[in-house]
């Protein structure tokens, strides 16, 4: 039989996919259409490990033809199993044409012969092809009943198939949840009359459905989620509650995988600071401020309210879409683009999965408030609301930032208490909601290439939030490594730690820093340490009580700890560059110059150090020799070195007043000396009598 024909008994239900489509299909643009969509790595994994581990089912939220087509469509581009039946439309009118007019024909004898088909679901067709190993899809949501009564059908529950399915068989079943993304922007509130022209409704669903197709194809892209595995399941819920539990299960799944792309819901500010504001805790502090300033409740909380506008972000999508397209140049020309490995995204799919993501990264540059948004949206992630200093609190900088998912801290917060009421409540409505928030632990940008000692304020904020968390979900630290080929900022950190006051933020400011935009900075590399989840550190066990129970020394020993935590998970994550290794040589010769053969040796030798360490190093180290080349002419054309001949041979020199940069370099890497560096100058304290 042909590929592009429906096998025997599909037939007899006419609603498998399709190896190829025909006249309708491509009369209506689905051909053209359906390939923009993209179909990434990591979901094309999880189906293969799903296919290899058990019997594949795809589970789809509500019906519909479009989004049948379109995974059908993907599915055939990265041939990968398709379904041989569905819970939608019969597939007649999309086949070509020979291929329809055969299954008509043979539907019409079927017909004669045995009159109509039974319902595939309650006769048991389903269960018995499952059982057998072949691949379907489910559309969890039905058809509401009215729709079933007046055309005369009804849609059983599925569940009950896949249960009894997987009972018939050893096998495990393995149910993907799949979503076509047409609109990655978060869902807010929907009125009644506009819900049901656009929604899922029967009338009106179908040509929203076609304008997803025809207008927003060229971004929409298919995402398959972790897939659940049927056995497992059986195993661990009692046969009476399996058919509700696993429709509720596989509906939070797929909650779950559309959270990772869109996020929660996004809230009306109103709503937002009623929610921030106006609650127990907050009016009891109100009530107590107005006692001790001689003042009126209401006007303590009109200041809350106030507060809160200094404070929170007012999420734009349309501005993230143009800061996207706006910032695109910016890592593709200015510098050589992200490095961000598949695994690392991984790891903020998980975290975002499980609950709420906490980013932390170091913060060696202003381009790291910006860096982390644009890889999420390049990497269809929901972009995070980011803590940034009060000092970019300028217009129309406050603007776009707030758009884009700022928010803004001060610096401190001594002998305040309303600021950090509002704020900390802020924060934990933030992470109660499952947004993903970003925050520099460090509190500031280094100007020496070290990581600054860690600054526990939101951090504790973070950890009060995650005791508060909804049951079964967890509030995880991901700390996150930026290695810059080069700073844009590495002239202005020099001039700062030479004893220059550093400037304020300002919009002048701002229009001088289009210069950087001339310059080209190298590669920027991604890295996301080892996940730290908070459950671990706040909830109650046998030996510790629960956060809020500590004593407040505990809790202070514990977030120095825990920051100390963080710090080390991001320097080991830190990848070494060749900007790295050729400071670190330089700065380790005792003379000012030195040949370009020994420096090459020097910084093999540290390669190979580094290397039986397992440090991941850069991946333009492929190329060793031009990757070093390179490092040496961007620091020649910087100013930053000295370079002539002498005596047949290139020789290599420090500017004595750019020491201090290439020490920017050079510490980045420092740490992983530094158990050897303690051996070394152990040793160098012996005498020479005791290596005898």
């Amino acid at each position: 039989m042909s590929e592009d024909q429906p096998s025997f008994e599909p037939t007899l239900y006419g609603r498998s996919m399709l190896r190829h489509f025909g006249w309708f299909h491509a009369l209506l643009g689905f051909r053209y259409l359906f390939a923009n969509l993209r179909f990434e790595e990591h979901s094309v994994e999880n189906i293969r490990n799903a296919n290899t581990t058990g019997t594949l089912v795809y589970v789809l939220y509500a019906r519909s033809i479009v989004d049948y087509l379109a995974l059908n469509a993907v599915l055939n581009r990265r041939r990968l199993p398709l379904a041989v039946w569905s819970n939608t439309s019969p597939m007649f009118f999309w086949q070509p044409l020979t291929s329809a007019w055969r299954d008509l024909a043979w539907r019409l004898r079927h017909w004669m012969k045995a009159g109509f088909a039974p319902n595939p679901l309650t006769s048991g067709w389903v269960a018995k092809t499952v059982a057998t190993g072949q691949t379907i899809a489910v559309f969890l949501v039905e058809p509401p009943k009215w729709y079933q009564r007046l055309f005369g059908f009804e849609a059983p529950n599925p569940m009950e198939a896949l249960l009894e399915a997987q009972e018939d068989s050893s096998r495990p079943i393995q149910l993907v949840p799949i979503l076509i993304f047409w609109d990655r922007s978060p869902s807010t509130k929907v009125g009644q009359v506009r819900q049901f022209i656009t929604g899922n409704n029967i009338v009106f669903g179908v040509a929203n459905q076609l304008r997803n197709a025809w207008f927003r194809s060229r971004t929409a892209f298919v995402q398959a989620g972790e897939p659940v595995d049927l056995l497992q399941f059986n195993e661990r819920v009692e046969k009476s509650r399996r058919a509700r539990a696993l429709h509720t299960l596989l509906r939070r799944f797929l909650r779950r995988e559309s959270k990772v792309v869109r996020g929660p819901r996004l809230l009306p500010q109103r709503v937002m600071r009623r929610m921030v504001v106006h609650n127990p805790p907050m009016r009891a502090l109100a009530k107590e401020e107005a006692r001790t300033m001689g003042t009126t409740e209401e006007a303590v909380l009109a200041q809350m309210e106030k507060e809160y506008d200094s404070i929170a972000a007012h999420f734009k999508w349309w501005m993230i879409r143009l800061l996207y397209l706006i910032l695109r140049p910016l890592w593709t020309r200015v510098f050589c683009g992200v490095d961000a490995r598949p695994v690392d995204l991984a790891r903020i799919r998980q975290a975002m999965r499980d609950g709420t993501a906490i980013l932390i990264p170091c913060h060696k540059s202003h381009f790291d408030y910006v860096l982390l948004s644009w890889l999420f949206y390049e990497h269809d992630l929901i972009v995070p609301h980011v803590v940034a200093g009060v000092n970019l609190a300028i217009w129309p900088i406050s603007y776009v930032l707030r758009s884009a998912g700022g928010f803004f801290i001060k610096r401190s917060f001594s002998k305040e208490r309303i600021f950090p009421a509002v704020f900390s409540r802020y924060l934990r409505e933030l992470i109660r909601q499952g947004y993903p928030v970003e925050f520099f632990i460090e509190g500031g940008r280094t100007r020496s290439g070290k990581l600054l000692p860690a600054r526990p304020g939101v951090l504790g904020m973070v950890l009060e939030a995650t005791e508060k968390r909804a049951s079964g979900r967890e509030v995880t630290l991901l700390p996150i490594a930026l290695a810059y080929e080069q700073v844009a900022e590495e002239g202005a950190y020099a001039r700062e730690l030479g004893g220059e006051a550093k400037t304020p933020e300002s919009m002048g400011q701002l229009v001088k820093a289009r210069s950087v935009l001339r310059h080209r900075y190298g590669r920027v590399y991604f890295r996301v340490g080892e996940p730290i989840p908070c459950s671990q550190i706040v909830d109650k066990t046998d030996s510790t009580p629960s956060w809020s129970d500590r004593s407040r020394h505990d809790r202070k020993t514990s977030l120095a700890r825990i920051g100390e935590k963080v710090l080390v998970h991001i320097g080991a994550a830190t990848v070494i560059l060749p900007t790295t290794l050729v400071a670190l040589a330089l700065l380790a010769h005792h003379r000012r110059g030195i040949r370009q053969d020994e420096l090459l040796a020097r910084i093999n030798r540290f390669r190979q150090f580094l290397h039986r360490a397992g440090v991941e190093e850069a991946a333009s180290f492929v190329h060793f020799d031009e990757a070093i080349t390179r490092a040496l002419d961007r620091f020649h054309r910087g100013g930053r070195l000295d370079s002539f001949e002498h005596e047949g041979a290139r020789i290599w020199a420090i500017k004595p007043e750019e020491r201090i940069t290439l020490e920017f370099y050079k510490n980045q890497a420092l740490h992983y000396f530094l158990d050897t560096g303690l051996a070394v100058c152990a040793i160098r304290g012996l005498a020479t009598d005791d290596f005898c």
